[in-house]
């Protein structure tokens, strides 16, 4: 007993501490960042698709401003819905008539082989024009800034090596938020440090983009396995990355503030957690079952070994303020635990600083958040998270359907089997599988939209090389970058040359609205050398 409950407490400290370097390098990358320089070269054309499920008003009414502001280059957005009867529909025509020459609207009916999703994702891609370069899938609720499309493009053109350029949603929680908001925003925070890198090992929906000659040529396969039983296109992407050896990009740029609802309850928090572990539980490869049941299987271990040593530091603490005798073990434990929390917790502050510094410079006046972060009450739901997450990942494992959007959603063999609709007496219908894919295909011939053959299986599995690759860089960014730079620092002064990829301009204090501007003094160092005279000009006969 007392070695499992040493084991307990050594995983907590090193989960936590290892957690903190995460947030503390996630926050330290976009501090060196915060106003990337903008692409000046002729831009190529984008196509935006927008698959629509129930957005709210709110978050469709900021694409009436924004589209004009979205990116600098060509672009067309297309929006998807299910059904004419969609309550969106009728704003997004509004829309349409605001912006005719860039905005079009379309329905895709309802979804019985795939997720619905997946389902207008296809419709939008088989309405994309002929002479579309890109494509961006973008959730309506994602709020880009101006860059972020020129940000995502950019990286893109860089490297053939990159398959897909990937944003990250920023979540963040209003003044006065509910504890069960603080739940999801806990379990938002500990995935976020993925996106640490340039190039992330992993990467979500709601902001991705690809070359649109590979998505019509059905690169990979993609297209198949969004289509036949598909349930979330970003892991399906992520896998196919990881299985063919090819790269994401992930712009510190392409961030995107999303606004957590304050009043969340506790079963809408434990849907949400419940809906983003699912997808683990599907695949349609053996490399992409691997890889997703080992996430799945990580996330259920961790958090409830966390969750178990985060209960016996509380029993801990409990007992020393109680002022019963405690062993010099049980002291040390006590120390080095609270000094683990202390550092994670403060990293998450100072990562939240950061990107919310980021999103006011980036974003326009009328979108900068106000983030007012209650740490106490994110110290007590990190732990109630971890085991929601626990009990959510056991659900998703036992349970093969889920109730999202207005379906149900039923798996068998890692793929979507079948899909149940309500009526309006509360009794649910569904259609066969193969009358649904007959029709979606009848229609994308009708369309022109004809897939190509899908590029050769790979010779071998990239996954373990790409991982290998990812944690060499976690490595380096968290561990050999800091010391490094104070290595430069000591021996150089303040003059050392930073060691990032990227320099930053310098951001005048007092440029945001409500800053007070302060002088500050120039960095130490040596004066610059006057500059040389000219040549006289030589004459010739």
């Amino acid at each position: 007993m007392l070695v499992f409950t040493g084991f307990l407490c050594l995983f907590g400290i090193i989960v936590t501490t290892a957690a903190g370097l995460l947030w503390h390098a996630m926050a330290r990358s976009r501090r060196n960042h915060l106003c990337p320089p903008l692409c000046q070269a002729p831009l190529p054309k984008v196509s935006v698709v927008l698959p629509c499920i129930a957005p709210t008003t709110a978050q469709l009414e900021h694409w009436k401003q924004d589209i004009k502001t979205l990116y600098q280059g060509p672009v067309e957005f297309i929006f998807v819905t299910a059904l004419e009867s969609d309550p969106a529909y009728e704003l997004l025509v509004k829309i349409r008539e605001l912006h005719p020459e860039k905005v079009s609207v379309y329905t895709a009916g309802h979804a019985w082989h795939c997720s619905q999703r997946n389902h207008n994702i296809l419709e939008g891609i088989a309405r994309l024009s002929s002479d579309s370069e890109m494509l961006l899938v973008l959730d309506p609720e994602c709020v880009p800034h101006p860059s972020t499309v020129t940000a995502m493009t950019k990286s893109l053109l860089q490297s053939p090596d990159v398959f897909v350029t990937s944003g990250y949603v920023f979540d963040m929680t209003p003044p006065e938020a509910s504890l069960p908001a603080y739940l999801y925003l806990a379990y938002r925070l500990i995935t976020l440090p993925a996106a640490w890198s340039e190039h992330p090992p992993a990467l979500w929906g709601g902001s991705l983009m690809y070359r649109t000659r590979e998505i019509r040529a059905n690169t990979y396969g993609i297209l198949d396995r969004m289509r036949l039983g598909g349930y979330a296109y970003d892991l399906i992407t992520m896998n196919l990355v990881k299985e063919f050896g090819r790269d994401v990009a992930c712009p510190r740029a392409a961030i995107m503030p999303f606004m957590i609802d304050g009043q969340m309850t506790t079963a809408q928090a434990w849907e949400r957690i419940r809906h983003l572990l699912y997808v683990g539980t599907t695949y349609s490869s053996p490399h992409e079952r691997r890889e997703n049941r080992s996430l799945l299987v990580f996330a259920l271990v961790a958090g409830l070994i966390y969750a178990a040593s985060f209960a016996f530091y509380v029993l801990l603490a409990i007992r020393g303020l109680a002022g019963l005798r405690a062993t010099f073990m049980e002291r040390l434990v006590l120390f080095f635990f609270t000094a683990a929390l202390i550092f994670a917790f403060e990293s998450i502050r100072y990562m939240v600083y950061c990107l919310t510094l980021m999103c006011r410079l980036l974003a326009s006046t009328s979108q900068r958040p106000v983030v007012e972060l209650s740490m106490w009450t994110l110290v007590k739901a990190m732990p109630l998270a971890c085991t929601m997450i626990v009990t959510a990942a056991l659900s998703v494992l036992i349970s093969p359907e889920i109730e999202a959007g207005g379906a149900i959603y039923t798996r068998a063999r890692g793929r979507i089997v079948k899909v149940s609709r309500f009526r309006s007496d509360g009794s649910t219908y569904s259609e066969p599988l193969a009358d649904s894919l007959q029709r979606a295909e009848q229609h994308y011939a009708s369309l022109g939209f004809n897939p190509g053959p899908t590029y050769p299986p790979a010779s071998r599995d990239a996954s373990l090389e790409w991982h290998y690759r990812s944690t060499l860089a976690l490595l380096w960014v968290t561990i050999a970058e800091p010391l490094v730079q104070l290595f430069m620092t000591t021996s150089y002064g303040q003059g050392a040359p930073r060691m990032h990829h990227m320099a930053s301009p310098a951001i005048p204090s007092g440029s945001l609205p409500g800053e007070e501007a302060t002088a500050t003094a120039p960095a130490p160092g040596p004066a610059p050398a006057p500059a040389a005279p000219e040549p006289a000009p030589v004459a010739t006969q």
